[in-house]
């Protein structure tokens, strides 16, 4: 039922589109489209579009393929063992300097010890570290040995962890691009990238005929069956990733137009544009999470190299640690111990989610939805290559979240592999915010006529100028014709007076601009505020923006002098600070043999 706001504010709306009508004409407000121009803005604007996207998709896609070998060694405990057995001499040589150093601080530390009882005559002293002197003196000398049998409890454990579905008879299996549910897995090995992928991609017989698959043009691998009940970790990476990740099929965007004519008529084509947009949205945020999730993985996994290195060769430092104790503060050097254990037990902590993520999913996953989620399996659509309905949409969200929450959660045994990935967890919210504002800036939306010419403005334009126009009612300036025609065209009418119009329209920025220009000419403040409508200034000079904010604040009685007008521009140079010194803010280099301009005077 019709409430009385409803009522005002449509009797308002229809005034104002009565009044637009009346002052600019009917064509003012007209939303036709002519068909042969609009075809060819519409192709252009979708083929750019199209492409932006393709190169997002390839290049994750492709990120994800170069990091899935890497990531399936570095898993594999074999690897450091056979790595550590390469360099173990020089990290046992290293860790011999480090044990007699230790062996001449205890030394020290006896005779210190000695001499500060006989001098107090307390026995405090030994009744406080006696025992832990002791142990020290005597474990530092084995604390070659005991990092080695913690090491491979370590990998043991990883080991055991990851024959867990062989214990519960788990079978790996996936769904092909046709939906179908295929079995075993595939394991891929042999991976070629760039000129070599080119050339086995465009190879006479195609791909197949050497025995690859290639689904990117920079991306070939082979693929054999992946045993069943397996049980070690790039088995287990290589079904969660490659067969219930979907990772060769997330660069594949199925075709909506079924292989039909291409659509010519305008409203056909942003039909077809839509939902290759939001089936491609969708695409790039699965591809995104998993593969930062992977590089997140192999930042981890290669820091703990080093780490391990480090701190076997540094232990018989951690028992002046085990002596001394909390005196040593933030250089409390059993943190080498700790630092070596969670080292240790990284990969048996990664192992858990992954494994059980992999049981759960190849029994649930792959099995007829239960009663109540029947309403799941009967909303059908491509979604993605080989997901025609939500029940598979599901369990294909939760292997991504498997592998990423899990990993993360694995993460926090330690603040140094969490600091380490935190640009990559943040990179991904980055792109995740990208992704999802990206259609607001496809123009398809057909706008007001500029010279005879249909204009479209995106999504985010036409929630500016909403917005825009909200503001202009709010100042009592809704019946200003030049305002609301820049509303009406996107702000586009040009130049200064597009930009003059913006800042006037700013709302509570201009308020601010206002009152540091007025109050004590704070011309910093004003150009801080002014950055912050850098997407409305856009393509204007700092001084044709400086020019647009003179005549913005014509009306208020607020005018800059020269001086101010300068460091104004001077501030709003990239780099600028206002204090004259040029477009940098670090002054103008001076010409050889002279001495430079000096910088314009501060009001």
């Amino acid at each position: 039922m019709p409430t009385q706001k409803k009522i005002v504010a449509g009797t308002l709306a229809t005034a104002v589109l009565l009044w637009i009508g009346g002052t600019y004409g009917v064509e003012a407000l007209e939303m036709g489209i002519p068909k042969a121009q609009a075809t060819t803005d519409l192709n252009q604007v979708f083929t750019s579009m199209t492409v932006t996207l393709a190169v997002v998709v390839t290049a994750v896609n492709l990120l994800g393929f170069i990091t899935f070998p890497i990531l399936e060694v570095l898993l594999n405990p074999r690897f450091f063992l056979e790595l550590h057995g390469a360099n173990e001499v020089v990290i046992h040589q290293i860790w011999q300097v480090s044990r007699e150093i230790m062996n001449i601080i205890f030394a020290f530390m006896l005779v210190v010890g000695a001499c500060l009882t006989v001098v107090t005559a307390k026995k405090d002293i030994i009744s406080r570290f006696a025992i832990k002197f002791v142990l020290g003196v005597i474990l530092v000398n084995f604390s070659w040995f005991f990092p080695r049998v913690i090491l491979d409890v370590g990998h043991v454990l990883a080991a055991t962890i990851y024959k867990l579905p062989d214990l519960v008879s788990t079978t790996c299996r996936y769904y092909d691009i046709n939906g179908i549910i295929q079995t075993p897995c595939k394991y891929p090995y042999d991976f070629r990238f760039f000129d070599k992928a080119a050339a086995i991609a465009k190879a006479a017989g195609g791909p197949a005929s050497l025995g690859y698959e290639c689904p990117l043009e920079t991306v070939c691998y082979r693929v054999q069956a992946l045993a069943n009940n397996t049980n070690t970790a790039p088995g287990i990476l290589s079904g969660l990733i490659f067969n219930h990740g979907k990772l060769p099929d997330l660069a594949k965007v199925p075709n909506f137009n079924g292989g039909g004519m291409p659509a010519t008529d305008p409203l056909d084509q942003i039909s077809f544009f839509l939902m290759f947009l939001l089936n491609t949205v969708f695409l790039i945020s699965l591809s995104v999470a998993l593969t930062l999730a992977l590089i997140a993985m192999m930042v981890a996994f290669i820091i703990r190299i080093p780490v391990l290195w480090l701190t076997i060769a540094f232990m018989p430092f951690m028992f002046l640690g085990y002596v001394v104790g909390d005196l040593m503060g933030n250089f409390n050097t059993m943190k080498i111990f700790k630092k070596f254990v969670a080292a240790a037990f990284l990969p048996a902590i990664v192992a858990i989610p992954f494994t059980v993520g992999f049981i759960v999913l190849n029994a649930i996953a792959f099995s007829a939805p239960v009663g109540s989620a029947i309403i799941l399996a009967d909303s059908q659509g491509r979604f993605l290559p080989g997901i025609d309905n939500l029940w598979i949409v599901l369990w294909q969200i939760t292997t991504i979240l498997i592998i990423w929450k899990g990993f993360f959660m694995a993460l926090s045994i330690d603040s140094m592999y969490e600091e380490a990935t935190k640009g990559i967890r943040s990179m991904g919210a980055n792109l995740g915010s990208f992704v999802t504002h990206l259609p607001l800036n496809i123009p398809f939306i057909p706008g007001a006529k500029e010279g005879g010419k249909q204009t479209y403005m995106s999504a985010g334009q036409a929630m500016t100028a909403a917005g825009g126009l909200s503001n202009l009612s709010r100042q009592g300036r809704l019946l200003e014709g030049d305002a609301v025609k820049n509303m009406l065209t996107g702000g586009r009418s040009g130049g200064v007076e597009a930009a003059e119009q913006n800042i006037r329209n700013s709302g509570e920025v201009y308020d601010r601009i206002k009152a540091a220009a007025g109050g004590r000419g704070d011309m910093q403040k004003v150009a801080e505020e002014m950055r912050k409508l850098s997407g409305s200034l856009s393509g204007l000079s700092p001084e044709k923006q400086a020019e647009a904010l003179q005549r913005a604040l014509k009306n208020t009685g607020i005018s800059l002098n020269p001086a101010q007008i300068q460091e104004l521009t001077n501030a709003l140079h990239p780099g600028g600070d206002g204090s004259g010194r040029g477009r940098a803010g670090s002054g103008n280099t001076p010409p050889a043999g002279g001495a430079g301009r000096p910088p314009a005077a501060s009001p």
